[in-house]
């Protein structure tokens, strides 16, 4: 029977890997970037999509399925390995689920937006990754639907459910 080793069993609690597939242009560009700035592409990827969520803050009702990135020939996929904390891994469903869109399609779209020739690289760097690291989660009920209210951060105070997220 294999020995318990606990510093190995919390280390691995702590990191999530997953892949993304995404176009063989935007794994480049990523790659390029990730060189350029010092960092590993997961680092990369999680600064990028950090900097997609702040700059689409305002209040979205989105229905239907999540939607993919349009097909390609299999010769342009490109298969990108993210090795990120956990709780990153947390925020990187969150975001698929608010805005209905596959971790590789945000992942593409904020490469698309955010890593330009001319961008320096500071305006997506972490300021504080332990804002990122804890939820608040709050489940009601309100005119017989289901709803979860989820909060990225530690609120100083437990959250109240807006007034106004029910007016038509």
């Amino acid at each position: 029977m294999a020995s318990y080793n606990a510093e190995e069993s919390y280390s691995a609690k702590l990191v999530s890997e997953t892949t993304a597939n995404i176009d063989q242009e935007i794994y480049e560009k990523i790659s390029e970037a990730a060189k350029k700035y010092g960092v590993s592409r997961s680092k990369l990827v999680a600064m990028l999509l950090e900097r997609f969520v702040n700059a689409h803050k305002k209040t979205r009702m989105v229905h239907g399925t999540v939607r993919y990135q349009e097909s390609r020939p299999k010769e342009n996929w490109r298969t990108l390995h993210i090795t990120l904390p956990a709780h990153w891994h947390d925020f990187f469903d969150d975001a698929r689920k608010l805005w209905k869109l596959s971790v590789s399609f945000l992942i593409a779209m904020a490469v698309e937006q955010y890593l330009t020739d001319d961008d320096n690289g500071e305006d997506f760097r972490p300021a504080d990754n332990y804002w990122w690291g804890a939820h608040t989660i709050i489940q009601f009920t309100h005119n017989d639907l289901q709803y979860v209210l989820l909060c990225w951060g530690v609120p100083t105070q437990p959250p109240e459910i807006p007034k106004n997220c029910f007016a038509s």
